[in-house]
């Protein structure tokens, strides 16, 4: 009886400890929702930007250090007002609005200082070549996401959307940008899926194929992912949108304190941006 007595207490403390961490991160890592690819959110985000296009300075700044075409490229199809520099320092006109992307060259050529406060710029460094020493030296440097590649490149559109979304926030728990292949079971059959993002009551999934709303799976989180032994945790599908071959479901995890616990001790790591993808 005491050893589950030990185990009720040793879970509450770290249900603690995450909220309090996250209440304590909350001003300094924007929470990432994600959206779907709906005509509603395109309809906000387009509004905002025509109320912007009188302005000089530009949403996004890139610092591109020849390997960031494909955050060009994601900002054009947002339809994004940006500036992309590969040489020298951005000038007064030049510092964003929204969003400052920079390549692992480029992290230093920006003073942070230029930045107003009440723009609430997000922050990314995206590395190419990361090593320790860098990835410490760019988290000093105050940057909100620290991303190493190779990163999923759906997991990093998402991630630029929410950067520039400034809306009401209509979700009551944060979801971290995830990115990883992980499986699922549907009895004893196994299949292949892709962890889009994670959050301690549920996760999104891309997957192939549609299930039925509904239908109780179990998601196999790796080890990798984890940092320790690999997690299964029982699921119920909510939520199916189709998107070619391509289905993203929601489902929700078992709604007891254990499950919210693991699941919990996960979201620090992911704070920082999607998973590196395995080599």
């Amino acid at each position: 009886m005491n050893g589950v007595n030990e185990f009720l207490h040793d879970d509450e403390r770290l249900l603690r400890d995450v909220d309090a961490n996250a209440e304590e991160c909350a001003g300094r890592w924007p929470e990432l929702v994600w959206r779907s690819e709906s005509a509603e959110y395109e309809l906000e985000l387009n509004e905002e930007i025509s109320e912007l296009e009188g302005s000089l300075r530009p949403w996004a700044l890139v610092l591109d250090g020849g390997d960031l075409l494909d955050i060009e490229r994601m900002l054009d199809d947002f339809g994004t007002s940006s500036v992309r520099l590969t040489t020298g320092v951005p000038s007064g006109d030049e510092v964003p609005r929204r969003l400052l992307v920079a390549s692992g060259s480029r992290v230093l050529h920006f003073d942070h200082r230029a930045v107003d406060k009440d723009d609430r710029v997000v922050k990314l460094a995206l590395l190419s070549k990361p090593s320790q020493t860098l990835v410490r030296q760019v988290r000093s440097m105050g940057y909100d996401y620290v991303v190493e590649r190779p990163v999923h490149p759906d997991a990093l559109r998402h991630l630029l959307r929410a950067a520039l979304y400034r809306g009401d926030e209509r979700r009551c728990e944060p979801r971290f940008s995830t990115g990883y292949p992980i499986h699922y079971r549907v009895g004893w059959r196994r299949c292949e899926a892709m962890l889009a993002e994670l959050s301690r009551w549920g996760c999104s999934l891309w997957i192939a194929g549609a299930p039925k709303l509904g239908s109780h799976i179990k998601v196999c989180l790796p080890a990798e992912l984890t940092g320790k032994s690999s997690l299964t945790l029982s699921a119920e599908i909510v939520r199916s949108e189709g998107c070619g071959r391509v289905t993203q479901v929601s489902v929700h995890f078992g709604r007891d304190s254990r499950t919210r616990a693991r699941v919990g001790g996960l979201l620090p790591q992911l704070r920082c941006g999607p998973m590196t993808l395995p080599s």
